[in-house]
């Protein structure tokens, strides 16, 4: 008989150099505004119940942990498959993407802009491995955190075929 063992992991340790899939049994990602606020807001507000003014960079890591919720992971097959929790994983993305862009945007270091990306995606022999391995979501996760529309993913997509076929072809351009 299996036994399930509980993990208690932060958001990094749960996040990088992770892959999640989930099965397609699995309901679609649905929260709404109302669920992001509240995320939002209760991770502000248990940053600020720690916060003193004057707090060095370096202390946030003392800090008092957030409890997400349970977030359950079966491994099969050499994938871990995300069992519950998807939307709270899905969710955290969407935000680290977020704050990877504006972190780039703002100008902030390159080790600060690489730690939020270690947490979205890692390194796959040079090509992006999102943490959400989940097929249909691809695309999206891709254009929101390259910025791009999906429209000029699309188009580059359809160039990139087109350099393919004429290479199989041995065409020369």
């Amino acid at each position: 008989m299996n036994t399930i063992t509980p993990y208690y992991r932060n958001v990094q340790q749960l996040l990088q150099n992770q892959s999640f899939a989930i099965d397609e049994y699995q309901r679609e990602y649905k929260w709404e505004k109302e669920n992001i606020d509240e995320l939002l807001s209760d991770l502000r507000d248990k940053f600020l119940n720690c916060y003193q003014t004057g707090d060095a960079t370096t202390k946030v890591s003392t800090y008092d942990g957030y409890f997400l919720g349970s977030i359950i992971v079966s491994k099969r097959n050499g994938k871990s498959y995300l069992v519950d929790g998807q939307q709270r994983v899905t969710s955290l993305t969407l935000l680290l993407i977020y704050l990877h862009n504006a972190a780039k945007k703002q100008g902030l270091p390159t080790v600060v802009v690489g730690t939020i990306a270690s947490l979205i995606f890692s390194d796959n022999l040079g090509e992006p491995k999102f943490n959400l391995d989940i097929q249909e979501r691809l695309p999206i996760i891709e254009a929101l955190l390259t910025q791009k529309t999906l429209i000029q993913r699309a188009r580059m997509s359809r160039f990139r075929q087109y350099m393919r076929a004429m290479t199989i072809l041995n065409l020369r351009i």
